[in-house]
């Protein structure tokens, strides 16, 4: 065979090689899927002793991959919106997200934000959970994140009780105020 003929195939093989790679995904499981408890335009009210009442909105949920070019990865997320948010210094102060990622090795990763809070996208399905009475509902499964020594006038919510099976269930702001969901 000629040179140019060998070299013509090299670089077919070579491409075809390439374009024929298959696609890895890594997909969320129905196991993984319980942690989404939220649905969209839900909308949640907390309440404080006092009587002040404040509304959370899921405005959309979705899912989809990201991918990275043999590799596409599973996510879904729930996105929150404080409603009527007078206190917002920026419009991000008034939203978060729940987030479910399946990595590369399968992994799950759930992170929360919540409006107010510190911390953003805090790893929250390896927290160990523990059983909480929170309003007269026992909670076998609350996880509890402490944001306390970061709070300032932008992130005055300091701790968030998240339970795996209702979600945002409880949080306390740095007034002392315990705000629970109606």
């Amino acid at each position: 065979m000629s040179k140019p003929v060998v070299m013509l195939l090299l670089i077919t093989g070579t491409l075809l090689t390439v374009a024929c790679k298959k696609v890895s995904y890594h997909q969320l499981s129905e196991e993984d899927m319980t942690w989404l408890v939220y649905e969209n335009n839900q909308v949640d009210e907390f309440s404080n002793g006092s009587g002040a009442t404040v509304k959370y909105v899921v405005g959309l949920r979705t899912k989809t991959y990201n991918d990275y070019g043999d590799v596409a990865n599973e996510f879904t997320a729930a996105y929150f919106s404080q409603l009527n948010d007078t206190t917002a210094l920026k419009v991000a102060d008034s939203h978060g997200e729940l987030r479910l990622y399946k990595q590369d090795n399968d992994a799950l990763n759930v992170t929360l934000s919540w409006p107010h809070f510190p911390f953003h996208d805090v790893p929250i399905n390896n927290l160990i959970p523990s059983v909480a009475n929170i309003n007269g509902i026992l909670y076998p499964d609350i996880v509890i994140i402490d944001g306390s020594n970061y709070t300032n006038a932008r992130f005055y919510n300091k701790r968030i009780w998240y339970s795996k099976s209702a979600g945002v269930v409880q949080y306390e702001d740095t007034s002392g105020n315990i705000w629970v969901r109606n």
